[in-house]
């Protein structure tokens, strides 16, 4: 049973730093990156962020799926 809890621990620090790789290539949004007209300064950076955040979430997902997760039963079985 702990192979299953050391496998999914694992898996969630790989879906964890998917998760961090999106909220780093999406942090210009925080600023809002905006010329003085209110517009977008750089349009075609701002798209390529979001491709590359949809390409990481996608990521991020997949490696969700490929995790067994434990189910209570295995955790109740390392705590005996």
């Amino acid at each position: 049973m702990m192979k299953v809890i050391e496998h999914a621990a694992e898996g969630t620090d790989m879906v964890l730093a998917k998760v961090d790789a999106v909220l780093d290539g999406l942090r210009h949004f925080e600023g809002r990156s905006l010329n003085g007209a209110g517009v977008l300064d750089d349009p075609s950076a701002r798209r390529a962020e979001l491709v590359k955040a949809k390409k990481d979430i996608e990521a991020a997902l997949a490696a969700m799926d490929a995790i067994t997760w434990p189910s209570e039963d295995d955790y109740s079985k390392c705590d005996e």
